[in-house]
């Protein structure tokens, strides 16, 4: 799931890695914190506090990852803290590119991704600013309201998709975002890191 919600939302590692419960209202995220080291911390810059709309098929496999809970991360280890970035590329991401023979990458993969794809299909720049975090660059980004208007920006991740088949389910455990990856959550990761 951590992957998906990765590649689906361009949201840097930390960021999802410190998603509680609360973050998440059945069709967003909010961005209010970040985790690092398993600690919580702000976010990188003022403008990576945003709420991402995601993709309704997106949402509704993170509805079901979450299941019941409505408390603590999102990701959590069994001590209930944000997940270690680094052990979740030892143990997660690094096997699985190397079982299907590609080099070591990170998790900003998922990021670049998410820009690219979001880029390619004509997303109104002001949102994909707003989605990736990204600070304002001219004075016409400044006049844009697209990120006020959440119906507006609903839309638009209806109608952007996500790039990628989703896999019907995501196996695993709640708590667990890269156990049980096989099949075409490979395809999935090979898909995005490669773009």
């Amino acid at each position: 799931m951590l992957c998906v919600l990765l590649a689906a939302s361009g949201l840097r590692v930390g960021e999802a890695l410190a998603l509680e419960c609360r973050h998440f209202d059945g069709a967003a995220v909010e961005v209010a914190q970040a985790a690092y080291r398993s600690k919580v911390i702000k976010p990188k810059t003022k403008n990576a506090y945003r709420v991402i709309d995601l993709n309704w098929d997106v949402a509704a496999l993170l509805k079901t990852y979450i299941g019941k809970r409505t408390t603590g991360f999102i990701f959590c280890s069994s001590s209930a803290l944000p997940m270690s970035q680094s052990s979740l590329l030892r143990r997660g991401l690094h096997p699985v590119l190397a079982a299907l023979g590609m080099s070591m990458r990170g998790f900003h993969s998922f990021r670049r991704y998410q820009n690219t794809f979001l880029r390619q299909s004509h997303c109104p720049d002001g949102l994909l600013k707003f989605w990736m975090g990204h600070s304002d660059a001219t004075l016409s980004d400044t006049y844009d309201r697209s990120r006020e208007d959440e119906q507006y920006r609903k839309d638009v991740a209806k109608a952007m998709g996500v790039g990628f088949v989703l896999p019907a389910t995501i196996s695993g455990k709640a708590g667990s975002p890269l156990s049980g990856v096989t099949g075409r959550q490979t395809e999935i990761a090979e898909h995005c890191v490669n773009a």
